[in-house]
This record gives C-alpha cells, sequence and structure tokens, in this order.
C-alpha cells in the first residue's frame, strides 16, 4: 500500500464511509476502488471524487500523503547519487 492508498483509505474510515459506500458515492466500480485504495495509483478524477466525498480537497490528501512520507525522497536520492 504506498502513502496515498493509506491516507485515502484513512480519510474514508475517520468520516466512516465503507469502500462499498465510497464507491456509490463517487461513481468508482467497487472492484476498482478497492484496487485504488490498495495500490494508490489514483486517477486525477477518481482522487478528486474521494476527496469530495470526504470533505477535503484532493491537494489536502496528497500533502498528507507526502507528509506521511517526509524525508524518504532525500535519503533515495542520496543513496542513488552516491552509487551505495
Amino acid at each position: 500500500m504506498t502513502r496515498l492508498a493509506a491516507v485515502a483509505a484513512a480519510a474514508l474510515d475517520e468520516v466512516g464511509i465503507s469502500e462499498h459506500r465510497a464507491a456509490e458515492l463517487t461513481g468508482i466500480p467497487g472492484p476498482t476502488l478497492q484496487r485504488r485504495l490498495d495500490t494508490g495509483d489514483f486517477t486525477i478524477s477518481e482522487l478528486a471524487a474521494v476527496a469530495d466525498v470526504v470533505g477535503a480537497t484532493m491537494s489536502a490528501l496528497l500533502a498528507r500523503a507526502e507528509q506521511a512520507g517526509a524525508g524518504e525522497w532525500g535519503r533515495r536520492t542520496t543513496t542513488r547519487r552516491g552509487g551505495r
């Protein structure tokens, strides 16, 4: 599960919306939504729909995902540049 998938799932949980109900409210087919919540591979329109359902903005969900992984980018970049 990616950080974005975890944030989206947590946001739904925080507002008490099940995956099944979220699928109904967003118009995203249930199996597709379940896959997106597992992988985090949302399209822009799917993420916008999830954000709308939980009463957030898409940028707020993305910011939460970024904050959850703060510092990880620097460690990976350093490792790649250093060739280690």
